[in-house]
């Protein structure tokens, strides 16, 4: 809510508290670990935590989209920022992913600071991404969206990369099939998506 109002009054400073009031994203470090420990189960029900958490940021968005529809045109700085790629964005959220499964696996410290990290490149583009289709913002919807899936592929296949080397590893062949597999599938996903494949 939080950030749908940041995009709504066009405010960064709204988007960073939303951002800081998000929980931590344990429930991505348990994506994760199920990835390179080959566990189809645990994988599945952190999957959806982390997608019923961006369906309700995403309709929170949509219906702020509506509410900002009266009036438009305006400027919507932020939102268009947010529905972008950026190379350095991309470097900071790799070295958020690493800190937090490295914080959160070696220490009983909260990793808040590297959560915050992918907070924000988790859900201000989903967040985006509603509030622009409910405005019917051009250029916004479904570029944000995809921006979104980017950010949580890239990220998860730095955290999974970590953890090898942290030595976790599946615990059956079919664990490990499945961790290459998932491995693989996030690689072909960032190449297409990026267009880096073309």
């Amino acid at each position: 809510a939080i950030l749908a109002l940041g995009y709504l009054l066009d405010s960064q400073a709204a988007l960073i508290f939303g951002v800081l009031a998000a929980p931590l994203l344990t429930s991505w470090v348990g994506l994760s670990i199920a990835a390179v420990t080959g566990s189809p189960r645990f994988f599945a029900q952190t999957l959806a935590a982390l997608l019923v958490s961006a369906i309700i940021v995403f309709l929170i968005g949509l219906a702020a989209g509506f509410a900002a529809l009266p009036f438009e045109p305006r400027t919507h700085t932020e939102i268009h920022l947010h529905s972008r790629f950026w190379i350095p964005q991309l470097i900071v959220l790799a070295i958020g992913a690493v800190l937090l499964i490295v914080t959160f696996v070696r220490t009983e410290d909260k990793p808040y600071l590297p959560s915050v990290v992918l907070a924000y490149s988790f859900y201000l583009p989903v967040s985006a991404a509603g509030f622009g289709l409910g405005a019917g913002l051009e250029g916004v919807w479904p570029q944000a969206a995809l921006v979104a899936l980017v950010h949580l592929a890239w990220a998860t296949f730095v955290g999974i990369l970590t953890l090898d080397f942290m030595r976790f590893r599946p615990r059956s062949f079919g664990g490990f099939l499945f961790s290459l597999i998932l491995l693989l599938a996030l690689l072909a996903a960032l190449l297409t998506w990026t267009g880096l494949a073309g």
